[in-house]
């Protein structure tokens, strides 16, 4: 077995001798994420945690110290690499990341808890020798001793900044040619921040009022959201599990959803009675959100690729009680259809979700720019596709969770040359308070106007009157 190739290993169930398990779970999450996998955090930290039954203490320690190595990557990195003389094998170097990830992120973890660990993991885990285990041991006990964290100097602005967040320099790119100088180091704090827990209320079964008077009554601090109207924000995100748990879920009050996400179906405005088609519509968010908008009354016909999301769709229709929906694989979509109302939430880079991904960095500096134009090109097929299902006056509603403009703008303008009967509907109303989202273009974006959501873009496409 080649301990030290930085490959995805078998989750087991056995223990490293005296190894804590909650560092154990997530140096196993964090080889299975760094190692090129296309899958989430979430899922690596489920396997992780799940082979080691570890009870709701550890799994909070467990998490916050793989998703802190994934988001402070790069400022961790540059912490090891004052201790040594060369780059250490990736394995080793992520093992001495999550020892400056106590250090300097984590605080109040003692230290020869942190260097003893770190020991064992080598050799239980990476099953190393003698003296690669002294080589961490030493490099550790360095690390834990430094006085404070350093940084390039300021005058080096960028290779600062890409320390100081773990910004990869094609991210780095994007966000100045985004967000331009001024605001740049502003959107790269919000990447790193912890994001917050928003919910979203079915409207069809209780009250933003109501739900929140629930959870005060159970200790949990809330508020109402500042953009969307069915949004509750609750401050503590480390509530979820319970809250999976209580009456209101398992009754279909609430989902869980970022505001930035409910936006979108505040903009399509759905109507009762319209026909209204969402063509990547798993796990189910804004299609269900789109049909209780409508009261009920709307006929909202959801597709996917994914069986298996598709499923998990059906499921979540079903805790919800969402009336009208019809669920259908791809191929189930007559060419005749029509819609009145069509959704296209595409799949893209998810920058726009690195706080709550931050997986997203490394894969983005993996696949560089090209990765985007990949998206790009997969947007635009799934716009022409969609547009075959929206009926002349009919409006298409796009949207993705990045703030690329490769994925947004870039997307929607190769789009409209190849269906020149659609265009951006820049004076589609919004209600007032969201004004300050929207551009000129007719996109509303979420960032950097408003960095407590996740960043999404966009906009209503709608077809002309009379097009064959």
């Amino acid at each position: 077995m080649n301990s030290l190739s930085g490959k995805r290993q078998p989750q087991e169930k056995r223990i490293a001798p005296g190894v804590a398990p909650a560092r154990l779970a997530a140096f196993r999450a964090l080889r299975e994420m760094t190692a090129g996998s296309r899958g989430d955090s979430g899922g690596a930290l489920d396997r992780a945690v799940g082979a080691l039954g570890l009870d709701e203490r550890d799994t909070r320690l467990a998490t916050a110290l793989a998703l802190g190595v994934l988001r402070h990557r790069l400022f961790l990195t540059h912490q090891v690499l004052r201790f040594v003389r060369r780059r250490p094998p990736e394995p080793l170097l992520l093992l001495l990341e999550m020892v400056a990830a106590q250090r300097f992120l984590l605080g109040r973890v003692p230290p020869h808890a942190i260097v003893d660990d770190a020991v064992r993991l080598a050799t239980g885990e990476l099953r190393l020798g003698r003296r690669e285990a002294g080589f961490v041991n030493a490099v550790a006990r360095r690390i834990v001793a430094a006085s404070a964290a350093e940084l390039p100097p300021p005058d080096d602005l960028e290779r600062h900044l890409s320390v100081k967040y773990s910004c990869p320099p094609v991210l780095l790119e994007v966000v100045r040619e985004r967000f331009g100088e001024a605001a740049m180091e502003q959107v790269l704090a919000a990447m790193n921040r912890e994001p917050v827990l928003a919910l979203r209320v079915n409207r069809l079964r209780t009250t933003r009022e109501d739900l929140s008077a629930f959870l005060r009554a159970l200790g949990i601090e809330c508020e109402a959201g500042r953009w969307a109207p069915d949004a509750v924000i609750v401050k503590d995100a480390s509530t979820l599990s319970a809250l999976l748990g209580s009456e209101p879920w398992q009754t279909g009050q609430f989902y869980v959803q970022d505001e930035a996400s409910q936006l979108v179906a505040v903009l399509a405005a759905p109507q009762a009675g319209e026909r209204i088609l969402d063509l990547c519509a798993a796990p189910g968010g804004k299609c269900l959100h789109v049909a209780e908008i409508a009261g009920g009354a709307a006929r909202v016909v959801a597709t996917d690729g994914s069986a298996k999301r598709l499923e998990l769709l059906r499921e979540n229709a079903r805790r919800l009680g969402t009336p009208g929906l019809d669920l259908r694989p791809p191929e189930a979509l007559g060419r005749g259809d029509l819609f009145d109302l069509v959704l296209l939430d595409a799949p893209c880079s998810g920058l726009g979700t690195v706080r709550r991904h931050p997986e997203i960095k490394e894969r983005l500096a993996r696949e560089g720019r090209r990765g985007l134009l990949r998206h790009q090109r997969r947007q635009v097929e799934l716009l022409c596709r969609a547009a075959a299902f929206t009926a002349p006056g009919g409006r298409l509603v796009y949207s993705t969770c990045s703030f690329a403009d490769e994925e947004n703008a870039g997307a929607v303008a190769r789009f409209l040359e190849v269906r020149p009967d659609f265009a951006i509907a820049t004076d589609w109303p919004v209600p007032s308070h969201l004004e300050p989202l929207r551009a000129p273009d007719g996109f509303v974006r979420t960032w950097p106007m408003a960095l407590d959501m996740d960043g999404f873009e966009m906009c209503v496409l709608r077809r002309r009157e009379g097009a064959a």
